[in-house]
């Protein structure tokens, strides 16, 4: 991230803004009536099974980005986006509806053979599978086992689902600020 901040700042107009976001994790909708236990396994899916198939970069994302490294702490520090031109947004943080209603910005009703396709296409689960071809696509499919799960509760029902959200603005200082 060094590197990054030092080229940003000299290409970023003064007042620029850079934004990063992320779409972090998955979560069911806390309005569904088996919420907690349809949660409980998409969660076991990804903090158990999967973590040991996630890189760094994933991490960063699935936390929120608190950790990722920021302009004014990189070594030499870059003084062009002060802490004070910072803003930090989260959006359902761990679940949890911002507004108390709906999912920011993504939110979708699916069920649990659409979900079954869409997650199959993640990065951790194409390491999972990678290193278990002997399970891939087979019932002790990481992803199967867990939609097996969820279909046990919700059958073929839609259930809505949706990530937490987060959006870092580092606005470029104009020399004055």
């Amino acid at each position: 991230m060094p590197a990054f901040w030092a080229q940003a700042a000299k290409v970023l107009s003064p007042h620029g803004t850079v934004a990063l976001w992320t779409l972090a994790s998955l979560y069911c909708h806390p309005a569904h009536p088996c919420a907690p236990l349809i949660q409980s396994h998409l969660s076991h899916l990804e903090l158990f099974v999967l973590a040991p198939y996630s890189l760094p970069a994933l991490e960063l994302s699935r936390t929120y980005y608190d950790a990722l490294p920021l302009p004014w702490m990189s070594h030499p520090p870059v003084s062009a986006f002060p802490p004070s031109l910072f803003v930090r947004k989260t959006w359902d943080r761990d679940g949890v509806l911002s507004d108390g209603e709906e999912f920011f910005g993504s939110g979708e009703a699916v069920t649990t053979d659409e979900l079954e396709r869409q997650l199959g296409t993640a990065s951790m689960v194409t390491r999972w599978r990678a290193a278990h071809p002997e399970l891939t696509g087979t019932e002790r499919d990481c992803v199967r086992e867990c939609m097996d799960r969820i279909r046990g509760v919700v059958g073929e029902e839609r259930f809505r689902v949706g990530g937490g959200t987060a959006l870092l603005l580092f606005r470029k200082s104009g020399g004055e600020d």
